[in-house]
């Protein structure tokens, strides 16, 4: 074969063109192993970046330091992926591609649900790993699986980049590959700054969340015993209903936090002096039910019957595969909506709205993601973006505004704290301080309803979870005993003029003094939406345990009371018990007592005379077929319905 000789003078050009194209070719491959983070701290400062240039220097410190972390992790992943040949990069290509595809995903579509990332905080409720990788949103989501084909596509263009631009000699190339072994090594051990601000990259969150979920899981409950976090419910999908309210008309639920029936004015008073008087002036014309007793004294068991309107001592089986009010709603043709000041994130509780058919939703890190895990955002700024938002839904509509910051420690602003501990109110003045600011809250919404174009056809339902015990019980809080001050909850139903029949209204003002319960509140819901006869629900009617207000027919059956359940369960701190018109029994669990205390409560409202347990017939033999045992020997949860 003829050689063609290049001219001499050509070797320096060609020389230099192939240097130009290795230094290209390098300058691209630096570039492929730095996209992952580009793309990570990119994306991140879209979301947030208003926030991030706030940081103060620790929290920079804390931000630099995760960025580092993520670009040495990634970079060596898709460095190592770039190997010529061998099941070895093929093995670190499928690691790439399946852990950034992940992070991209869960963590985009996480912040666009609840405007803070998935991290140790939300990670922390499962019980089982299996969640944990898509942190258990809605796989449903049309969203969720546009999120993954776009960080799909993605990790694949970077493999394919650093295939054709990274090029390793052997040392290198074995240096880098037993370095990656301490790139997952630090990204699961070294720690990522979480809480309220999150002062990390988002993927160095998503790996610390996994590393710790997979520590704890040895520590935590089985799932043969409730634990203290929410886990995720999957409810069945309900048929369409044909929704036949007697009378056009939208429903809004008003659910508060923490407000005991003395703290605020149930009926209306024109002389109320309670913290909670701002509502009271807002719906003059209200009927309302001075014997409401919530069936439980924790957020997370109180929702969860007034959404499913079955029993808190039900099967976790059942607990969780209840149907929610939002779902009946929907299936009948509302538009459905959720807002609530709560911190969702806390406790596992998204888990009760994640997955329900709602148009709008809003929590607390919707306007503060920093917003505390005890309290969340403050109610008047929950009240402000539900009156923003209320045209949205069209009529009819079903939606519930949940107020938080009522919880302790009680959220306060200064310019609306009138009260001092110095007056001997049973109540602390910051208790007293944190209700008259959410009741003015209730106040806004219940005004700008009323003053909308829909204000005319909209039933306001207004409750708090339960309320607040200030040592009555020896302690202050809830959650942990059944005290009247835990249990009597305030209630109401403001209803416009026409948007109630005759005999609704009846039954509803001859319900003002009998004893009424959460769960017949739940079942008011359905009855005003127009459902609660529909036979499509038939099967779910069956397990609810309380009675439309609406109807004459009222709830007089012993119920259950608890602290604690499937839903959520602290072991340590269980009460348990039973009422049944005035007469209650209720124990603590590891009481020194053998029986449940016994109330009558019609000659002792204050609970201050225990009987014995004889003097509450049938109650304590009823209390014990549902619960278990002895006040001494039960578990705070349904052992007999494990």
């Amino acid at each position: 074969m003829n050689r063609v000789a290049l001219p001499l003078k050509s070797l320096p050009r060609a020389q230099g063109k192939r240097r130009a194209i290795r230094r290209r070719r390098r300058l691209l491959g630096a570039l492929t192993c730095l996209a992952p983070v580009l793309l990570i701290l990119g994306s991140d400062f879209a979301r947030r970046g208003a926030s991030l240039v706030q940081f103060h220097q620790a929290q920079r410190v804390s931000f630099a330091g995760a960025a580092l972390l993520s670009l040495v992790f990634w970079g060596l992943l898709l460095a190592v992926s770039a190997r010529r040949r061998g099941l070895v990069r093929q093995f670190f290509a499928g690691v790439f591609a399946v852990l950034f595809t992940l992070v991209v995903a869960v963590q985009g579509e996480f912040y666009r649900t609840y405007n803070i990332y998935l991290s140790v905080d939300s990670e922390s409720a499962f019980r089982s790993f299996s969640h944990a990788p898509t942190g258990a949103l809605n796989l449903g989501w049309p969203s969720f699986w546009l999120s993954f084909a776009v960080a799909g596509t993605l990790s694949i263009a970077a493999l394919t980049a650093a295939r054709r631009f990274v090029r390793l000699t052997k040392w290198p190339r074995r240096i880098l590959s037993g370095l990656v072994l301490f790139a997952f090594i630090g990204m699961a051990l070294i720690s990522s700054s979480y809480r309220r601000t999150q002062a990390s990259t988002y993927d160095v969150l998503y790996f610390h969340g996994l590393t710790q979920l997979a520590t704890s899981l040895r520590e935590k409950p089985t799932k043969h015993s409730p634990g203290p976090f929410i886990q995720p419910r999957r409810a069945p999908a309900i048929a369409a209903i044909r929704s036949q309210p007697p009378r056009p008309r939208n429903v809004l639920l008003i659910l508060e936090e923490s407000i005991r029936q003395d703290a605020v004015c149930v009926a209306y008073d024109p002389h109320c002096k309670a913290p909670g008087r701002h509502s009271n002036d807002a719906a003059k014309e209200r009927l309302p039910f001075l014997q409401m007793r919530a069936v439980a004294t924790s957020t997370a068991v109180s929702e969860g019957v007034l959404f499913s309107g079955i029993s808190p001592t039900s099967t976790s089986e059942e607990l969780h595969r209840a149907p929610f009010v939002f779902s009946y709603a929907k299936a009948a043709g509302y538009a459905t909506a959720y807002w609530t000041g709560q911190n969702v994130i806390t406790w596992g509780t998204r888990f009760f709205t994640q997955d329900e058919p709602l148009d709008s939703r809003a929590y607390a890190t919707t306007f503060d993601s920093a917003a505390s895990t005890d309290y969340g955002a403050s109610d008047r700024v929950t009240s402000r973006y539900v009156i923003e938002h209320l045209s949205d839904l069209k009529e009819p509509f079903f939606g519930v505004v949940h107020f938080a910051s009522v919880h302790r420690p009680y959220y306060v602003e200064g310019a609306l704290a009138p009260y001092l501990d110095s007056d001997g109110n049973r109540m602390s003045a910051r208790y007293r301080n944190a209700v008259n600011l959410s009741d003015l809250a209730v106040a806004e919404v219940v005004r700008a309803v009323r003053v909308s174009p829909a204000g005319n056809r909209t039933v306001i339902v207004y409750t708090s979870d339960h309320g607040e015990c200030f040592n009555e019980d020896g302690y202050a809080g809830h959650g942990l005993g059944l005290g009247e001050s835990e249990l009597r909850v305030p209630a109401w139903i403001d209803a416009p003029k026409g948007t109630l029949t005759a005999d609704e209204e009846a039954n509803l003002r001859a319900a003002k003094d009998v004893q009424t319960w959460h769960p017949d509140l739940a079942a008011t819901l359905l009855d005003l939406l127009g459902v609660w006869d529909a036979p499509e629900i038939a099967g779910y009617r069956a397990s609810m345990i309380g009675h439309p207000l609406t109807r004459a027919t009222l709830t007089t059956d012993a119920l259950p009371l608890t602290t604690t359940n499937w839903f959520f369960g602290f072991h340590e701190h269980n009460s348990y018990g039973m009422m049944q018109g005035t007469k209650k029994i209720w124990a603590k669990f590891g009481d020194e007592q053998r029986g449940f205390r016994c109330y009558d409560l019609a000659r002792d409202p204050e609970e201050t005379t225990v009987l014995d347990e004889s003097e509450c017939g049938e109650l304590p033999e009823k209390a014990r077929a549902i619960f278990g045992g002895t006040p001494r020997e039960a578990p705070g949860y349904p052992r007999a319905k494990r």
